[in-house]
């Protein structure tokens, strides 16, 4: 639980913002960095714990949270291979009838990755798992008509 955590980052904003000139802000403002690396990081292990235990769909939710919470996280890249991993993942283990919206999902989680890092470590794993999605779509799509 970071609650507390949270409440000091928005006192010490509070603080700056109310006293602008104090001497103090600048040990606030790193003060405040300092917390908001402690949060980026306990986003990630939860967020990677989710995945660990192969509850995709938490992953993704999470991996997602830290995204739009943590935009420039020094995870950036394993963060995107990891949703775009466990996107695949959830659909592998998918009911029928979700399985074709999830590999859909997992191939859009891709395209954003390596829109992003064409030249990722992660980038042969990533381009394995897009090309199992493309094939599953392809025959289930034969198999419908």
């Amino acid at each position: 639980d970071q609650t507390n955590t949270t409440q000091a980052i928005n006192e010490l904003e509070v603080f700056a913002n109310k006293y602008p000139r104090s001497t103090l802000v600048d040990s606030a403002n790193t003060l405040i960095d300092i917390l908001r690396v402690k949060l980026e990081k306990k986003t990630y292990a939860q967020a990677y714990q989710f995945y660990h235990m192969r509850n995709y769909q938490s992953a993704i939710t999470s991996f997602e949270n830290l995204l739009q919470e943590f935009p420039t996280t020094e995870n950036h890249e394993k963060v995107l291979f990891l949703l775009h991993k466990s996107s695949f993942l959830l659909a592998e283990n998918s009911v029928k009838s979700k399985k074709m919206e999830r590999y859909e999902d997992a191939n859009k989680a891709y395209i954003k990755f390596v829109d992003s890092y064409p030249k990722s470590e992660y980038l042969r794993e990533a381009e394995s798992l897009y090309d199992k999605a493309l094939k599953r779509i392809e025959s289930n799509t034969n198999n419908t008509l």
